[in-house]
C-alpha cells in the first residue's frame, strides 16, 4: 500500500511528481503535486474537464516521460511523442490512451482530500 500525504495523495517522487495531476480551465494551468500539497492549488474534478482540456492534461503527462515507451497488445511500439499524435488526431488507439489515462487520475484521485468524493471514472465518451 502507497504512503499518503495529509492531502490524501499518494507520495510521489521523480518523474511522476512533475507530471500534472489536473488542469483549471479557469486559469488555463496545470495543477502539479507541489501545488496541491502547498495549498495553492485544487484539482477541478475531471469529469467537469472538456475533452479537449482532458487531451490537453494528458498529452502534457505524455511529455514529461518523453523515453517511455508504450506496447499494445497488437505488438507494436509507440514512443509517447506518437501516443500524443495519436491523441491529438482523435484515432481510436488514441481515444483508448486518453481513456487509460484519465482514469488512472481518477482512481489515484478518487478518496483524496484535494478532490471531490464523488470522483468516479472519467465518463467522458472519447
Amino acid at each position: 500500500m502507497k504512503k499518503r500525504t495529509l492531502t490524501g495523495l499518494p507520495k510521489l517522487r521523480g518523474v511522476a511528481r512533475r507530471k500534472p495531476l489536473g488542469y483549471n480551465p479557469e486559469t488555463w494551468e496545470f495543477v502539479y503535486y507541489d501545488d496541491i500539497i502547498k495549498k495553492r492549488a485544487s484539482i477541478v474534478p475531471l469529469e467537469q474537464l472538456t475533452p479537449d482540456q482532458a487531451k490537453k492534461l494528458v498529452v502534457e503527462r505524455n511529455r514529461i516521460e518523453a523515453k517511455a515507451e508504450v506496447q499494445v497488445l497488437s505488438g507494436k511500439r509507440y514512443t509517447q511523442d506518437q501516443v500524443n499524435r495519436e491523441i491529438m488526431a482523435d484515432t481510436e488507439f488514441g481515444r483508448m490512451a486518453l481513456k487509460a489515462e484519465m482514469d488512472y487520475l481518477a482512481e489515484m484521485l478518487r478518496d483524496t482530500a484535494v478532490h471531490s468524493k464523488k470522483q468516479t471514472v472519467c465518463k467522458h465518451v472519447f
